[in-house]
């Protein structure tokens, strides 16, 4: 991802910083004469222009921190759990599913992990078991994989492309005191509560899959 600041010095010495999202006023426009460098550093063309998008003049500058792309890839569960209302009738199950209230920015999600942070070449599968065990204190095994959710976020003004691997799972045993303190909230909810309860689009979006699958399989 394109970072939000360039550091850029003028040809005539001046330097200066550009914010992307807040250009100064200042566009970013196009390579000049492809793969040119001026001391190692490729020269670009700044356009500035007025607030009414009059263009003023051509600038030629040096770009001395380029545009970094950075990326992050997480694996997290969904994970539901059958419960007996009435003893012995079908209909009187209920299923309930499994969301977390994180300690930082207290939104309502689903546990997830970054992949290979802690265990090298660790695979995503693996990953999210680790990570909702860690976090909610709930082991549960794999069902089946839902489509990637991918977002974009802001940590020490860098914004960075996350893509995250869900996996849809099933209880198998385990309980919230047994959990770290990355999430200081844990709840087991039925399913008709869930979308409410979740803060962000992202998770909102997965549950949609996941909700499909359950209404239609269980």
């Amino acid at each position: 991802m394109r970072s939000r600041r360039l550091e850029v010095r003028f040809l005539s010495g001046t330097q200066k910083t550009i914010w992307r999202d807040r250009i100064q006023p200042l566009r970013l426009i196009r390579r000049r004469g492809g793969s040119k460098k001026i001391g190692g550093v490729q020269e670009w063309l700044i356009w500035p222009v007025s607030k009414t998008e009059r263009v003023v003049r051509l600038t030629q500058v040096q770009i001395l921190s380029p545009p970094l792309m950075k990326f992050e890839f997480s694996a997290g569960g969904i994970v539901y759990k059958p419960v007996r209302q009435a003893q012995g009738r079908k209909e009187g199950e209920k299923t309930l599913i499994l969301v977390s209230q994180h300690s930082q920015h207290h939104g309502w999600v689903f546990p997830k992990g970054l992949i290979g942070d802690k265990i090298k070449n660790e695979g995503k599968e693996d990953t999210a078991i680790r990570e909702v065990e860690e976090e909610t204190g709930i082991r549960a095994k794999i069902l089946r994989s839902l489509n990637p959710t991918t977002y974009w976020y802001v940590f020490q003004g860098e914004k960075i492309r996350k893509t995250v691997y869900y996996f849809l799972m099933e209880f198998i045993g385990g309980d919230f005191t047994k959990r770290d303190h990355e999430m200081e909230n844990v709840e087991w909810l039925p399913i008709e509560e869930v979308e409410n309860r979740l803060t962000y689009k992202s998770d909102k979006d997965v549950w949609q899959q996941a909700k499909k699958y359950l209404v239609s399989s269980l």
